[in-house]
């Protein structure tokens, strides 16, 4: 999220950026502050000012790990009217917050719903793939559960 905020404040671009948190661990005012400590360097970085009109953060209603009734519902809508498979956990409860968003926005703004999860269905190229094509950092994870 922090990126995100970043990019477009850099882009010019007037927006606000809302940031589910579907963990319970987001802090994004840390994140910004650590990303533009990172990126100081950069001239248009060193002019750029970040303020809390250029983000919010939403939580989640269920604690990490479990789906939510809006979550459901969102996830249903979403398959049922546009044919976008959501994950019950962390999409699911990101797409109800943008719906309970837009229900009680008065501004009616586009919305723009930033999916960064891959939602295709990737079990048949895990399944064919072997530990011994992962990278050997990864590798010794299923090496060990295989034994």
């Amino acid at each position: 999220s922090a990126g995100l905020v970043v990019g477009l404040k850099l882009a010019g671009l007037p927006c606000h950026v809302v940031a589910v948190d579907v963990t319970g661990a987001l802090n994004l005012p840390l994140q910004l502050r650590r990303l533009l400590r990172l990126l100081r360097g950069m001239q248009p970085v060193r002019r750029l000012r970040i303020s809390e009109a250029d983000f919010s953060v939403v939580r989640a209603s269920q604690p990490y790990g479990i789906p939510s009734r809006a979550g459901q519902r969102a996830a249903w809508l979403s398959k049922t009217y546009e044919g976008l498979d959501l994950e019950a956990v962390y999409t699911a409860k990101a797409m109800a917050a943008l719906i309970a968003d837009r229900r009680t926005r008065r501004d009616h703004r586009e919305a723009l719903f930033w999916l960064t999860a891959d939602t295709c269905d990737r079990s048949s190229e895990a399944a064919a793939g072997q530990p011994s094509e992962l990278p050997s950092a990864l590798r010794r994870y299923f090496e060990a559960t295989s034994q």
